[in-house]
């Protein structure tokens, strides 16, 4: 009888930690189950346009090098956006049988509830306490503590109540970045058995789950940096656990480089710079700030917390908070956009202050713990209730086909060419390509901006004030033949121009609603190729643009003409005689090459970062225009796919002793560093 009762306590025991992730499952879907219900709550100031787009116009891109004709002049896909939230997204669509929008939603709902489920995991394993694991996984569901000591406007107590989570992910675009927060602490368990267990099936596991958050967000990128530097202050630098580290970030970034290759790196730190994000000498003093804190505080969490997990996650709560504050509160940065690091302050400090608290709760009397725990109870049911009458209101389905975004697009559809190039401000650009496969000057995001020349343009073009010269000369220069300028009254969220009327009387109006208007702007041959001069070349000088912009108000008629075959591939026919060249209004990538009447024809860029070709006519012309992804772009995808294949099948034998015991059983450490101390083993 008493083995019985044993056994029957044993199993309720093993049972409980299953139980308590049921709940906070459903204490999150409790909370936001509109996100599965209805077809979506997009606001339009959002960037779920992008994801959408990518989602349903992507095709053939997620598997070989493609040209994406759609954004800021045309891009190699890999430089539109982390492709991990549109593939989940396409995903989802296909297997469901809904729209990309709804896909975007549920996935959406599923980030929302997985995240606390995945920190409950993650903490459970690394602790073996379910019960404080379940406490910080609620605490990071209903609180935002980060808003407490880090508010976005005024101070205010009611701050800590706030649902910034769901705010975020529902009307923001904080989906990508949250995304790789759901794999963080999974991560994190990951970093601490790797070191643990020095296994090569964990340095698999781990270099898996962290390229799958660099997949979701360049933001998981740098949080992975910062948390392998705790790991290892916390754990203690070695030798082996320097190895083992570095090795998994480099099979990580081998893994994930198909996102991020070194080209696309490259752009995100000038981007960076030109938006007030980059590297400066205020850079380092916020460095050298983060690196004292550090040096007073590691000596202490060493002597005073003996759990390494707990020492982890205090470190990395007070490097996120250095990060916000140094930015709020001094304007110091070393990484890019630190303001939205406020997402990693919130879940730091759930799981700190929680398991801080521990060694003082077992101090207390059970009278007092009961008491203590029945006034948590209440105000975190006071809270769910609070969050849930929130995201009722927040998550109310919309119409988008009678948002300005969706009927501008199809009034486009309608009347202007199929491959008309438009320029359209903040979110009309931004849900355009989710609406239609219109190709446009903008649309794309400036941290990934391929072309910083156009950039540079676009915001030329939206502070002009007065004259309306600098903006033709820029229409003309980038093949725009139609521009949108949002007025005051107009819903588009953002209203980017600086003067909304000075195109009023002076271009002719195509469409208007809602104190919004559409000009054409005035092209001579409605075409993205043009032969003209070879010595009307632009270069960054403006009178150089202003005279390559005057020869294609100068071109021969009727022109060349500019047909897509595919993504990949158009053709571009017409005359082009000796001592000229063409100009494809492109943006420039070295995946493109060219041949004309059969003949390679020299391909490069010109001064405002479009294509130029050289092809060897006098007379007809036919010029095949091909896109391969050049050698980067191709070697990251196969790098990403050799070791991808490599890392599962790492997992997959690493489970067999028999056929793999080496590999199972010996340190990753043992094979690449000689083990000289006893004293790095664990």
């Amino acid at each position: 009888m008493f083995d019985r009762l044993t056994s029957a306590a044993e199993k309720g025991r093993r049972i409980v930690p299953f139980v308590l992730l049921i709940a906070v499952v459903w204490l999150n879907l409790y909370i936001g189950r509109e996100f599965f219900t209805v077809e979506t709550s997009a606001r339009m100031n959002s960037m779920q346009g992008f994801w959408v787009a990518m989602a349903r116009w992507a095709g053939s891109a997620w598997w070989t090098p493609t040209w994406w004709p759609y954004w800021d002049a045309g891009m190699p896909f890999e430089y539109t956006y982390a492709p991990g939230i549109p593939a989940l997204t396409a995903l989802i669509a296909k297997l469901q049988g809904v729209s990309e929008l709804r896909a975007l939603h549920m996935l959406s709902g599923l980030v929302f509830t997985l995240g606390p489920a995945a920190l409950y995991l993650s903490l459970w394993r690394l602790t073996r306490s379910a019960a404080w694991s379940f406490a910080a996984a609620v605490a990071y569901s209903i609180l935002s503590p980060a808003l407490l000591i880090a508010p976005n406007q005024s101070f205010a107590f009611s701050t800590l109540w706030s649902a910034e989570r769901l705010y975020l992910i529902a009307d923001w675009d904080e989906l990508p970045h949250m995304g790789a927060l759901v794999l963080w602490p999974i991560a994190v368990l990951c970093l601490f058995r790797i070191i643990e267990t020095r296994r090569w099936s964990w340095v698999a596991t781990g270099a898996l789950v962290m390229s799958a958050m660099v997949y979701a967000s360049a933001f998981g990128t740098t949080l992975l940096v910062i948390s392998a530097l705790c790991v290892i202050a916390a754990t203690g630098l070695t030798r082996s656990t320097l190895a083992l580290i570095g090795i998994t970030g480099a099979l990580t970034y081998l893994a994930s480089c198909l996102a991020i290759p070194p080209s696309l790196m490259r752009l995100i730190r000038i981007a960076a710079d030109s938006h007030g994000h980059g590297w400066s000498a205020k850079s380092w003093t916020s460095l050298a700030l983060t690196a004292l804190v550090w040096t007073i505080l590691l000596p202490w969490l060493h002597r005073r917390v003996k759990d390494s997990y707990l020492r982890f996650f205090i470190l990395f709560t007070t490097t996120s908070l250095l990060i916000v504050w140094m930015y709020d509160f001094l304007g110091h940065q070393f990484i890019p956009q630190p303001d939205r690091y406020k997402l990693e302050l919130s879940l730091g400090l759930a799981v700190a202050c929680v398991f801080s608290l521990r060694p003082i709760w077992k101090r207390l009397t059970s009278p007092l713990q009961l008491a203590l725990l029945t006034l948590l109870v209440a105000l975190a049911a006071e809270q769910i209730v609070a969050q849930r009458i929130f995201a009722k209101n927040d998550l109310w389905g919309r119409d988008i086909t009678q948002t300005i975004e969706y009927r501008a697009a199809k009034w486009m559809d309608a009347h202007l060419p199929p491959d008309a190039r438009v320029m359209l401000p903040g979110s009309m650009a931004q849900w355009l390509n989710a609406f239609s496969q219109r190709p446009q000057w903008t649309g794309g995001s400036w941290a990934t901006a391929p072309n910083p020349k156009q950039q540079r343009a676009l915001e030329a073009v939206y502070g002009e004030q007065g004259a309306i010269d600098g903006s033709l000369t820029w229409y003309r220069a980038f093949g725009v033949q139609a521009v949108a300028v949002s007025g005051a009254k107009s819903p588009e969220f953002w209203k980017p121009f600086a003067d909304k009327t000075k195109y009023n009387g002076k271009l002719q109006v195509l469409w208007t609603e809602e104190d919004t208007t559409l000009y054409r702007v005035p092209v001579r041959i409605q075409s993205l190729a043009h032969a003209i001069p070879e010595d009307a070349r632009s270069t960054n000088n403006w009178d150089a643009i202003k005279h390559y912009v005057a020869a294609l108000d100068a071109e021969r008629l009727p022109g060349l003409t500019f047909k897509w075959e595919s993504p990949n591939q158009a053709k571009i026919e017409g005359n082009v005689l000796t001592g000229e060249a063409v100009s494809v209004q492109l943006t420039h990538h070295a995946g493109w090459t060219a041949t004309a009447n059969g003949h390679t024809a020299p391909l490069e860029s010109d001064g405002i970062g479009l294509i130029w070709i050289r092809p060897p006519c006098n007379g007809s012309c036919k010029i095949d225009l091909i896109y391969t992804g050049g050698a980067e772009l191709i070697l990251s995808r196969w790098a990403s796919s050799i070791t991808l294949l490599a890392l599962a099948m790492i997992l997959i034998w690493s489970r067999n002793r028999s056929v793999l015991i080496s590999v199972h059983s010996r340190p990753v450490t043992e094979i690449l560093i000689p083990r000289t101390s006893t004293n790095e083993s664990t």
